[in-house]
């Protein structure tokens, strides 16, 4: 439905000659309303009438095909010098450590792989200018009601699609170690145990089972490890289709993520298969997993136990996770601001310098590893790290440049890559802060994203 200054709009872009024919007309009709009109003059008159409507029609299907002007992007504020000091920038990256070791450094984390064609290594950017997220979480109030129609529709389809029945359910009410408050719903039936969490952002469901499979309208839920990524996600078509289903939502969009040790035999700990909509996500291309909405398959091939089940090919031992954001599709992190990116030049020159951010681990484990010299490195990519600025009540996704350097080989062949990261943004007070660090190491626990 229009309104009425769209209607104006509208008439105001009909041609103004057809106007003033008409009104011409309008007027000769009035000056002869005392006098019979002639059926000439009123077919003239009526003609000016449907040359108007004709007229208006583009204008006002354009209104209602193209709807409201979209509003402009948002303009971010591009700054040239440094945004934080390296001490700032540690207290962001909470659990992260700054090190100087000279040339050699020991922030660092490491990844086992099959060979480099499994490193997740995200391209380094060609602009000039990188961008900095912030994202403020869009909490809401607990909505039991809202919770409640969730979990009536899961447990409808899960009853369905698993082959078994629920029994009537009880909300709980808790609080995380900081505070904030969530519902829980958890469900027993045959082998499937079924949790729901209702919290200020987010709502999660997570199916798994105790005879390490889960049967989806009698088909099991499994990949096999030696097929491709791309292989994986198209045999994941059908069980893909029953889970939208079960959910109530579509994803255009997966990605594989796999991990591997120095020692197992059978090929991955874990294979975890994300469907989620990249459009939700703008850190998408430079992450493991999303963060926006997803479907999660959690597969574990880690010997937890003797006896536990592994494979090093079809993979059945799974966890179904579904996380739903409470805002919908918008997006969980905004662009923040613009910073000149470093050359990869003044990036080295950090890192052989030792001024590195190795990881969410704890500093004081960094502190016990081997050095590692990453001169000659083999490879360098680009991510995103987090942390929460406390100040302005937000999190924050801060650029880095990531590099690899093998430094050995597993008892099961794996090469092993130590990895660590310099920002990619001009960062002052680094040699205050490493001086600092040497009086005083600190650890800060977060909660993991869902």
């Amino acid at each position: 439905m229009l309104t009425r200054d769209e209607l104006i709009d509208a008439i105001g872009a009909i041609d103004a000659d057809l106007v003033e024919d008409f009104v011409q007309t309008d007027e000769r009709l009035q000056k002869k309303k005392d006098r019979r009109v002639s059926p000439l003059m009123r077919a003239v008159a009526l003609a000016a009438c449907f040359a108007l409507i004709l007229a208006s029609v583009p204008a006002l299907t354009h209104l209602w095909q193209e709807g409201p002007t979209p509003k402009p992007p948002k303009e971010v504020p591009v700054f040239e010098n440094p945004l934080y000091t390296a001490t700032e920038l540690a207290e962001l990256l909470a659990g992260d450590e700054l090190k100087d070791n000279a040339v050699a450094t020991n922030a660092y984390t490491t990844e086992e792989v099959p060979s480099a064609d499994y490193l997740r290594i995200f391209p380094v950017p060609t602009e000039d200018y990188v961008t900095l997220y912030e994202s403020h979480a869009y909490k809401q109030s607990l909505d039991r009601g809202e919770f409640s129609s969730l979990a009536n529709r899961i447990f409808s389809k899960l009853s369905d699609a698993l082959d078994t029945r629920f029994s009537a359910y009880s909300m709980e009410r808790d609080e995380s170690y900081d505070g904030s408050p969530y519902l829980l719903i958890r469900q027993e039936s045959g082998p499937y145990w079924v949790s729901l969490t209702h919290r200020e952002t987010w709502n999660s469901v997570n199916i798994s089972s105790r005879v390490h499979t889960i049967d989806l309208g009698g088909v099991p839920v499994q990949v096999d490890q030696r097929m491709s990524d791309e292989d994986i996600i198209e045999s994941l078509a059908d069980t893909k289709e029953r889970l939208f289903d079960i959910f109530g939502v579509r994803f255009e969009d997966a990605m594989v993520y796999r991990r591997y040790d120095t020692y197992s035999e059978y090929g991955v700990n874990f294979l975890t298969v994300y469907f989620y909509n990249r459009g939700d996500d703008p850190l998408h291309a430079y992450s493991y997993s999303p963060r926006s909405s997803y479907i999660a398959l959690e597969f574990d091939n880690f010997m937890n136990y003797s006896g536990d089940v592994v494979s090093d090919t079809i993979l059945s031992d799974v966890d179904i996770r579904y996380v739903q954001m409470r805002e919908g599709d918008r997006s969980q992190f905004e662009p923040m601001s613009k910073a000149k990116r470093i050359s990869l030049a003044d990036a080295e020159a950090l890192l052989y310098n030792g001024y590195v951010i190795g990881g969410h681990v704890c500093p004081l484990c960094m502190a016990m590893q081997t050095p590692v010299e990453f001169s000659g490195y083999d490879f360098v990519g680009f991510t995103y790290h987090t942390g929460y600025d406390k100040k302005n009540d937000r999190t924050v996704a801060i650029p880095f440049y990531t590099f690899y350097k093998r430094i050995g080989t597993g008892k099961n062949g794996n090469a092993i890559y130590a990895k660590t990261n310099v920002p990619a943004i001009e960062v002052s007070g680094f040699e205050e802060y490493v001086e600092s660090q040497r009086k005083d190491h600190k650890t800060v626990a977060t909660e993991p994203y869902p």
